[in-house]
């Protein structure tokens, strides 16, 4: 059985972080576990995509689901309605 050097135990909770990461702060979080100064470094030394993974990525840019698009949706609403309520905050004097 080979040696499992601290290493191959780094690259290999590197690599499943990154692969299951789902958004960019989840990639800076795993950027920062790694100690690593910005995610240019992480995404050069841990991120090589293989020819299928691209593929992949790219056949499902189009292919949300309506509910996807309905929460979407939903939260851009919300968050509308708060930054309104904050102008209103500012605009009327103390």
């Amino acid at each position: 059985m080979p040696y499992p050097s601290p290493h191959n135990f780094r690259h290999s909770h590197a690599v499943f972080a990154l692969e299951n990461a789902k958004d960019v702060s989840a990639l800076k979080a795993v950027s920062q576990n790694l100690t690593h100064e910005n995610l240019v470094i992480t995404d050069g030394v841990y991120s090589i995509p293989f020819e299928t993974d691209v593929s992949k990525q790219i056949q499902e840019l189009g292919h949300k689901t309506a509910s996807d698009e309905t929460a979407e949706f939903e939260k851009l609403v919300s968050l509308t309605k708060t930054l309104l309520a904050k102008i209103d905050e500012l605009r009327t004097p103390s």
